[in-house]
């Protein structure tokens, strides 16, 4: 995935300069979420290997986790099916499968997070220890360095602890451990951020925002998002057909094998789950699709289905036919939801890989050596590192966060107009859909002033939204064309004839009176 490459790009130049910055050279800014996952990379970077073989790596640490949730925890045969079934059927979960695979931390954080959930099954069983504990505080810190809401999971522990002090004595020094070293990791980096970035929240805070005060209240409200955010959980389980029934189902079986006494069994999948849910439904919606967001959940709602079914007073034979079943149409539901999003894919690297080489070419027949390219999509514009990159996404451009940001706490319009027009004043400029809305380029007289289009059109994304006619495309810097027509129209042909694969809206080049 595009958004991969931003991440790969700072362990480059992390492995090679030393340096966390988009581009070498640049000052610092921390355009990433996933810290441990960016060292990770860097420190893959030094055996070179490519983008395809990272990936694949980061989907061989899905299997181990998995093999290590089925196969390397002593348990009962009956639980050791329940185990390895569910490592089945996390691995055949397509959010699993997509995003494990795209180059992002979702195969690290379901290593941690699932330790993290066999830690804690053994402290609700019995089995805690001193080593448990410190394991489990070590998985915590892991999960907290790799996703920012991870600082919710180190709750788990000390959660599972609490709860089952009727059967266990609580063990103060164990919890210490497990609530220690993660907030330790935590304050850690929270220092080097200041120290290195300037800044107590990373770049990407300002640039999507994140938990308000009002999204909390809209949460404990229980209101129609809440309910929509555990519907597509739900579907993402059951598909749409069966989502609400089987959901039911799901909780009565739990009640039942609850009420049978298997609260030790289930406590530590039922509270993993319950604050992956929280988390889910707390974070702003992915455009990316699939719940990339709800990594965690997985793991924890098939072990604690595996283990009621199995709990469950129901039959040998019922209790089979319930496994079956589920995993039958996970395969049938894994199958149909994969090749659906293969149909329809996020913007992949390699795609904006290919939009750099055709500014590289129109910049070559301009006679510019570096050109600089103000748009959104640039995961890949910077991995290949031969256009001086302007984020308008804002993740890894301080100044655009701040002036245009949603979790910017002083947006200014006139700030952003200010920064590319008279600062920056980018050789090309690339908008479309939400980015050529927030940016509102037209609204300064100098955009026209000082831009000429080779491909413009009316967004049809932000006429549906909003209502609005607003011009979407490709434009180039007037002082750098105005003496070459014959350039200039050759410019705007080869604009015409582009196909963009990941702007499914994009039409061909219009040309319009009024500019």
């Amino acid at each position: 995935m595009d958004d991969a490459a931003i991440s790969l790009t700072y362990a480059r130049n992390l492995s090679l300069a030393g340096n966390l910055a988009a581009q070498i050279g640049q000052l610092p800014v921390e355009g990433f979420s996933n810290p441990l996952w960016v060292l990770l990379l860097a420190i893959m970077q030094r055996f070179e290997l490519g983008t395809e073989a990272i990936s694949y790596l980061s989907g061989a640490l899905l299997l181990l986790a998995a093999l290590r949730l089925a196969f390397f925890h002593p348990l009962p045969l009956r639980l050791q099916f329940a185990f390895g079934l569910t490592a089945l059927l996390v691995m055949l979960q397509p959010s699993i499968l997509i995003w494990s695979f795209s180059g992002l931390e979702n195969a690290l954080l379901l290593c941690a997070g699932t330790e993290l959930l066999l830690q804690s099954f053994s402290a609700a069983t019995g089995c805690s220890s001193k080593r448990n504990a410190i394991a489990a505080g070590i998985a915590s810190s892991i999960v907290v360095l790799t996703r920012p809401e991870g600082i919710i999971y180190i709750a788990l522990y000390p959660l599972v602890v609490w709860s089952s002090r009727h059967r266990h004595p609580i063990n103060r020094v164990q919890i210490i451990w497990a609530i220690t070293l993660p907030l330790i990791a935590w304050a850690l980096y929270e220092i080097f951020r200041r120290l290195y970035f300037g800044e107590w929240v990373p770049n990407t805070y300002y640039a999507k925002g994140s938990l308000t005060i009002s999204r909390f209240v809209e949460v404990a409200s229980i209101g129609p998002l809440v309910l929509n955010r555990i519907r597509e959980l739900a579907e993402s389980l059951f598909g749409w057909v069966g989502a609400f029934w089987a959901s039911i189902a799901t909780a009565l079986l739990v009640r039942i094998s609850l009420r049978s006494g298997n609260a030790a069994l289930l406590l530590a999948p039922c509270l993993m789950m319950l604050l992956s849910i929280v988390v889910f439904v707390l974070l702003p919606g992915d455009w990316m699709g699939e719940q990339r967001f709800a990594t965690l959940f997985y793991p924890a709602v098939y072990l604690l289905i595996t283990l009621a079914i199995l709990a469950s007073p129901l039959s040998t034979a019922g209790r089979t036919g319930l496994l079956a079943a589920l995993l039958l149409w996970s395969v049938w539901q894994s199958i149909d939801r994969m090749h659906r999003f293969s149909e329809q894919p996020v913007i992949s690297m390699k795609e904006v890989e290919d939009r750099s080489t055709q500014f590289e070419a129109w910049a070559a027949k301009l006679g510019i050596q570096r050109a600089s390219l103000m748009t959104a999509d640039v995961g890949g514009l910077l991995w290949r590192n031969k256009l001086e990159v302007i984020d308008l996404g804002m993740l890894t451009d301080r100044t655009i966060a701040l002036a245009l940001g949603e979790g910017s706490p002083h947006p200014d319009i006139k700030a952003f107009h200010h920064y590319v027009f008279e600062v920056r004043k980018p050789n090309f400029i690339a908008t479309r859909a939400y980015h050529s809305w927030i940016a509102r380029l037209d609204d300064d007289p100098r955009f026209r002033r000082d831009y000429v289009p080779l491909r413009e059109y009316v967004d049809g994304w932000i006429l549906r939204r909003y209502g609005e006619e607003r011009f979407s495309g490709d434009y180039v810097r007037r002082d750098l064309i105005s003496n070459y027509p014959e350039q200039l129209a050759t410019l705007k042909t080869e604009a015409a004839a582009l196909l963009y694969p990941f702007c499914k809206e994009c039409p061909p080049y219009v040309s319009t009176s009024a500019h």
